[in-house]
């Protein structure tokens, strides 16, 4: 292939990525989670409940968005260019300098499926990639020689913690790096017994400084609801900066419960009766959650998976007999492939451990509790520089998988559009995460305030489709979130909603007694993958509620009144 050809070929899949982030980031409804962090952005400081700061300075073109997805997105959109140029830095510093070997490094480490998405969807992680990537791209500039950019690789630690504080992982890597490094005859670096890898660290921690003093400030609020949520799968409740009263579960004889009698038996009908639990149970799910964690590693590779194994496989078969070669060749390179592409001295160890150590962590954790897939993406772009000398010469198995992998895309794209894929309307995860919040924020926009919802996805997509909504989330019905901490987002103290003579809360559980309020009446909005929202009320035949029999969403729309005995 000439240098031309090559060059043409890098531009072309670097220009590919950025079409299909630009496209999914215009075409695919806000997911709930975002909702949620673009509700942050025109409250910026310094911590959050759920996160550190920069996902809301990440999300701040939605303070103009309108509604617009592709607006709130140009945020991401940046920060998934910059990603992108950050990585072909990144393989260049590594070893991987042909244009061949380059393109072949972005399409395995953006045209994965989990890359189609990082650059379009707004979460912690899209600051947090990057910030891994810089921090991987200045270590290995120092272990190659230039020690001063551990300096560098700190700060870019410091500015992935202000993202995640899965960052913490980088310095298992760096010191597995160093070690490695250390038992190396051939390098004669200082590593660990010189000072720069040490004042790395004391940069990230000055970095990170000011968030750190915010969390001791409000309680450590967000050290300790990552600790519950990621170590042990609780809820952080928000005892201080609200006064709204916590629910209370319904009682036989209440109004609440005689209010929600009717939907309550015909949920029954509609849901499966569960078995007793097991013995093993527990076990069963533990050992379920630990090898459906590694099944999603490898599926997010989707169709590349072909020219990984074609690759492997042809390595493996050249292995015995290229070992006598290798051992002429010298120590000075590792890692090369039959067409002379090979790691960086020294830089092996780095992307083996940048690789291991989420992979390892993370599957220790599944274990004990529930892991997002998500959580150890960043151990992808080590692992596309480890995998490219393997399958540089499967380049059209590389690029045919990278288009089977957009194909695929796309068509999730198309579906939470249309919803044109056979999947169970009441099991589709991509449709509940986006499907019919439109139309609810404009029908809870009709209605006077104050308006609640029970949780932060319902609030934050209330928000984000209706900008001059004041929707508030209650306290204590599901987890409570930064909509309960800060005042600032809910503006409604509880004398002003008894002056208001009560509230509506949208939800999507039965009644529950709220001290001081009663339950008055009750609407049932059931979204409909082919209908839209339907209005059901609880004095309509009860045949109307099966209009539409398994629904996206069931939502109930409840008026509490004031009560006067209560003062």
């Amino acid at each position: 292939m000439s240098r031309g050809a090559t060059i043409w070929s890098l531009l072309s899949a670097v220009a590919a990525i950025l079409t299909i982030w630009s496209l999914a980031a215009w075409l695919l409804p806000v997911v709930q989670d975002e909702a949620y962090y673009f509700a942050w952005a025109p409250h910026l400081d310094w911590g959050y409940f759920d996160h550190p700061p920069l996902v809301a300075l990440i999300s701040w073109p939605a303070t103009i968005a309108g509604g617009s997805a592709l607006i709130a997105r140009l945020g991401t959109l940046f920060t998934g260019l910059v990603c992108l140029l950050a990585a072909v830095r990144l393989f260049r510093t590594v070893g991987l300098g042909t244009f061949n070997a380059l393109t072949v490094a972005i399409i395995l480490a953006f045209g994965n499926l989990m890359g189609l998405a990082y650059g379009v969807i707004t979460t912690p992680d899209t600051g947090l990639i990057l910030a891994w990537v810089l921090a991987l791209n200045e270590a290995a500039l120092a272990l190659k020689g230039h020690e001063r950019r551990w300096l560098t690789a700190g700060l870019a630690t410091g500015i992935g913690l202000w993202a995640k504080y899965i960052m913490l992982l980088i310095g298992p890597v760096f010191l597995w790096a160093l070690i490695a490094q250390e038992r190396t005859q051939a390098e004669k670096r200082r590593g660990l017994r010189g000072p720069w890898p040490y004042l790395g660290g004391v940069v990230a921690l000055l970095v990170i400084a000011p968030h750190l003093y915010w969390n001791a400030k409000h309680d450590w609020i967000t050290l300790r609801f990552q600790l519950r949520h990621g170590l042990a799968s609780e809820h952080l409740s928000v005892d201080a900066s609200q006064t709204l009263p916590r629910p209370l579960p319904a009682e036989p004889g209440s109004r609440e419960w005689d209010l929600g009698k009717f939907w309550s038996g015909l949920r029954d009908e509609e849901q499966k009766k569960e078995r007793a639990p097991g013995p093993y149970d527990e076990t069963l799910k533990s050992i379920n959650r630990y090898f459906g964690y590694y099944g999603s590693q490898i599926g997010a590779w989707g169709a590349l998976l072909v020219a990984m194994g074609i690759g492997l496989r042809q390595h493996r078969q050249r292995s015995s007999s290229d070992q006598e070669g290798s051992k002429q060749d010298g120590s000075k390179q590792d890692g090369s492939s039959k067409d002379g592409i090979a790691l960086a001295a020294g830089t092996k160890p780095l992307l083996i451990a940048a690789t291991a150590v989420p992979l390892l962590v993370f599957g220790l954790l599944s274990l004990f509790t529930k892991v997002e897939a998500n959580w150890s993406a960043m151990y992808l772009f080590a692992a596309a520089a480890l995998l490219t000398p393997l399958v540089l010469n499967k380049y059209k198995a590389v690029f045919i998988g990278f288009l089977i992998n957009v194909c695929l895309v796309l068509s999730l794209i198309v579906h939470a559009n249309t919803g044109m894929l056979p999947i169970r309307a009441d099991r589709d995860r991509l449709l509940a995460e986006t499907h019919g919040y439109a139309q609810l924020a404009e029908k809870l926009g009709a209605l006077s305030e104050p308006i609640f919802a029970d949780s932060y996805q319902i609030t934050a997509m209330s928000h984000f489709y209706n900008s001059r909504s004041h929707v508030a989330q209650w306290p204590g019905i599901t987890r409570d979130s930064e909509f309960v901490r800060r005042a600032a987002m809910n503006r409604w103290a509880l004398d002003d909603i008894r002056s208001a003579g009560g509230f509506w809360l949208i939800t999507s559980a039965m009644p529950m007694i709220i001290p001081g309020f009663l339950a008055n009446k009750m609407t049932q909005l059931r979204d409909c993958k082919e209908s839209g929202l339907q209005v059901i009320s609880s004095s309509d035949p009860r045949e109307s509620a099966f209009r539409c029999a398994k629904p996206v969403h069931e939502w109930y729309l409840i008026r509490y009144d004031a009560w006067v005995g209560s003062e």
